[in-house]
């Protein structure tokens, strides 16, 4: 298991919203929250070797920190397609082993 200071700096290449849409709610999650989030998740057992699901996915932060975390698939679901975009991209950029399958609804 990857240190939560580890997990942090690896999605610090994770870029946010472009033109964020408050009726949607989106906001940046910063990698350190991000980190923390899923490094208690996977404390719990509940990452590593698991499909996660994340809803609201937004530009990917939370899925693709899963991601780098021994799941055995995530699922990001976002209704901006904008937001999908980058969330692909950013995915890119991160480069997990793990797979991340992105879907607009």
């Amino acid at each position: 298991m990857t240190s939560k200071r580890s997990l942090a700096a690896k999605l610090g290449v994770v870029t946010g919203f472009e033109n964020p849409q408050a009726a949607l709610e989106q906001y940046p999650t910063p990698p350190e929250l991000a980190a923390h989030v899923v490094h208690l998740a996977d404390l719990h057992d509940d990452v590593d070797g698991r499909t996660v699901l994340d809803l609201g996915t937004g530009t990917g932060m939370l899925a693709l920190a899963a991601a780098l975390r021994g799941p055995a698939r995530v699922i990001g679901v976002e209704l901006d397609r904008a937001a999908l975009t980058t969330a692909t991209e950013n995915d890119r950029r991160v480069a997990a082993s793990a797979p991340v399958h992105w879907i607009q609804a």
